[in-house]
């Protein structure tokens, strides 16, 4: 029996979405072991973001298979006013399915994908919207270059830069934050010892962006994910293969920042992550320029066995001198 009239009838309009979303899964089935300290590198993310955002972000955390005091934590943060979402999923689905479920069902024009360790710096969503607005063809944008995905499914990114004009070589700098990304996951060497070899950038109208990029936090246009397989993964870690080569397929580019805005914090909390927190709560937020969308997918008649075979002689040094430098041609 209904008694009464039902409130929501009375809506006459509902709450506007955003043109952004960050969605940051959580993976913490105990807090022992390897994940004793999770909550805490879980909380520096948080405050992180919550210092580097806006009310106009809208963010969900997604319990993935978490213990129930982790999930109580999230919704504690979602109390606090700031975390748009919480979903819950009672076992693990993997990275993947975890956050394609939950893109499918945004409707803000820029997704933002990243782990819970990551620490975010001012300025990093404005990098990231000056890439997709200099850029139009790129379909994601990662807050961190990574010299060893220049050629990971960069195929339309390489070829239809080539033939625009846009793509310059930059060489590889062993910068402090990159250095510090690499020490974080184990491989202290990643950029140092690729101070020989040079990136593969694109620059237009005095924009410089990375070819190539991380999955440890990257942004998408959200019509981009029709291009994106419908079936489950049904693996822990797919990215490439969902995320990596159907954006390539379809023509999208792969970029990043030109510098690293986003940082690796692991398992372990160290000085520097609190040092780093102090200084960002003080910071001010500059206006940001939101990407136009649709994007571009400028691959009309060129075949993808065409592109991934142009990809292949980029791999060459000798296409490598038909480059002109970044340095020179500024």
């Amino acid at each position: 029996m209904r008694i009464g009239q039902n409130p929501a009838k009375e809506i006459q309009k509902l709450a506007d979405y955003h043109q952004h979303r960050i969605i940051i899964p959580v993976y913490i089935p105990e807090l022992s072991g390897y994940f004793e300290h999770s909550l805490e590198i879980l909380d520096l993310c948080l405050q992180s973001l919550h210092f580097t955002t806006t009310e106009k972000d809208s963010i969900t955390l997604i319990s993935n298979g978490c213990t129930s005091q982790v999930t109580d934590a999230l919704f504690a943060y979602q109390a606090r006013g700031w975390i748009d979402q919480v979903i819950i999923n009672h076992h693990n689905h993997g990275k993947i399915d975890t956050i394609l479920s939950a893109a499918r069902g945004s409707y803000e024009d820029i997704i933002t994908f990243a782990d819970c360790d990551a620490f975010f710096y001012p300025g990093w969503f404005k990098a990231v919207c000056q890439v997709f607005n200099a850029f139009p063809e790129a379909g994601w944008v990662s807050s961190m270059p990574a010299p060893d995905t220049t050629r990971l499914n960069t195929a339309s990114t390489i070829f239809m830069a080539f033939f625009k004009g846009v793509l310059k070589k930059k060489p590889v700098e062993a910068e402090n934050d990159l250095n510090r990304f690499g020490e974080s996951i184990g491989r202290p060497e990643m950029y140092r010892s690729r101070l020989n070899e040079h990136y593969l950038a694109v620059e237009r109208n005095d924009n410089l962006a990375i070819v190539g990029g991380g999955h440890f936090s990257f942004s998408i246009r959200r019509q981009v994910l029709q291009d994106i397989p419908a079936t489950a993964s049904a693996k822990f870690m797919a990215e490439e293969e969902f995320l990596g080569q159907p954006f390539d397929r379809a023509g999208y580019w792969r970029l990043s920042t030109p510098r690293l805005y986003v940082q690796h914090m692991g398992n372990t909390p160290e000085k520097w992550m609190f040092e780093d927190i102090e200084q960002i709560k003080t910071s001010s937020l500059e206006p940001i320029d939101l990407p136009a969308t649709p994007g571009l997918k400028p691959i009309g008649f060129f075949p993808y066995s065409l592109r991934t075979f142009f990809l292949k002689l980029a791999k060459n040094d000798h296409f490598l001198r038909c480059i002109p430098d970044w340095k020179s041609a500024r």
